[in-house]
């Protein structure tokens, strides 16, 4: 858990307590499916705050991980019909 000592734990600790206040703060403002999707953008965006603040090294594997959070929200985020191709939209 807290392998860093006191002070890594500490922020540890309030990190996912300003996460868990954002979400409930969302929740009060859209839709549950909404706050779902961006909910998984937490970890992604750890690891960039990291690359940036402290200089961890971005490789393949991250890059790819944030190609499949985003292809994942957008496709948990698109209205079924929109987007594809040849669909003009209109029924019938």
């Amino acid at each position: 858990m807290c392998r860093n000592g006191r002070r890594s734990c500490s922020r540890e600790y309030s990190g996912a307590a300003a996460n868990f206040y954002l979400w409930v703060w969302a929740l009060e403002r859209t839709s549950p499916t909404r706050v779902a999707n961006t909910i998984t953008v937490n970890p992604t965006s750890a690891w960039i705050l990291a690359a940036i603040i402290i200089g961890e090294p971005i490789g393949l594997n991250l890059m790819l991980g944030i190609a499949a959070v985003a292809c994942g929200i957008w496709v948990a985020s698109t209205e079924p019909g929109s987007g594809r191709a040849g669909d003009s939209g209109s029924p019938g």
